[in-house]
């Protein structure tokens, strides 16, 4: 079997798996061929996808519909259930699949909650970090300030999972994300740069600044809602958020 068949087969079984949500260090292994070797054969996953949807190997089209099912499924069981207690079985109802589809597409709880937090955390991506590091001090923080409460009311029940579920539930949770990419580490990488670039106060540690916004955007979205009758407008809210952080953190 040549690099390329082995390839294609490769990714034609993560793609039955875990559908479009398998990496390249996946592939690689699965393939047990190089990066780079991959890069070479292939250029990218969404090309080598592209060319096995176009020689019928697999079909992108149901396999989207079938993802947006799960995911809308997986997101009103977690809410209901939590992260540990959730079912397959519970899910595969939710989204009228079978459960033997469910387990062809991604072989076991864990692999479906990881694609489930994969796309949770594409709502705040590191993008959206990289647009605002381009904007003045005050922009660039609004901007993230109203992309993540906009993350947060929309992902509400998953969130007050995330903050306030029981410490195991949470640790579970940590067990399948990947932690390198973290709402937390992009806010700090940026406010840390923002200190680097002698913006905001440095007698402030990072981890205290992000502690401090998070609190914020978890009141105006979730606590003040909840308790103060106080409903989320994210235009207003986030101009004042932005101008009380700001104004607390500027030399």
């Amino acid at each position: 079997m040549n690099s390329t068949t082995k390839i294609n087969t490769a990714a034609i079984t993560l793609f039955e798996q875990l559908g479009q949500d398998f990496t390249l260090d996946q592939l690689s292994q699965k393939a047990q061929t190089s990066r780079a070797t991959l890069y070479r054969r292939i250029g990218s996953k969404q090309a080598l996808l592209n060319s096995l949807n176009q020689q019928g190997l697999i079909n992108l089209a149901q396999q989207s519909d079938i993802k947006t099912r799960v995911m809308s499924a997986t997101q009103k069981v977690v809410a209901e259930h939590g992260f540990i207690n959730c079912t397959m079985e519970q899910i595969a109802a939710e989204a009228g699949l079978g459960i033997a589809t469910l387990y062809r597409h991604y072989a076991e709880k864990e692999n479906l909650l990881r694609a489930f937090t994969t796309q949770i955390k594409a709502g705040v991506s590191a993008n959206e970090f990289d647009l605002a590091a381009d904007m003045s001090m005050e922009e660039g923080i609004n901007s993230l300030v109203k992309t993540m409460l906009s993350f947060i009311h929309q992902n509400k029940d998953i969130v007050k999972i995330l903050f306030f579920g029981n410490p195991n539930e949470r640790k579970y949770i940590s067990s399948i994300r990947d932690a390198s990419t973290s709402t937390f580490k992009l806010i700090a990488k940026y406010l840390h740069q923002l200190q680097t670039q002698n913006q905001i106060r440095t007698d402030i540690k990072v981890e205290d600044l992000v502690a401090s916004l998070m609190g914020q955007l978890i009141q105006f979205a979730l606590t003040a809602p909840l308790n103060l009758n106080r409903e989320l407008n994210i235009e207003r809210d986030a101009k004042l958020i932005t101008r009380v952080f700001c104004q607390g953190v500027k030399k």
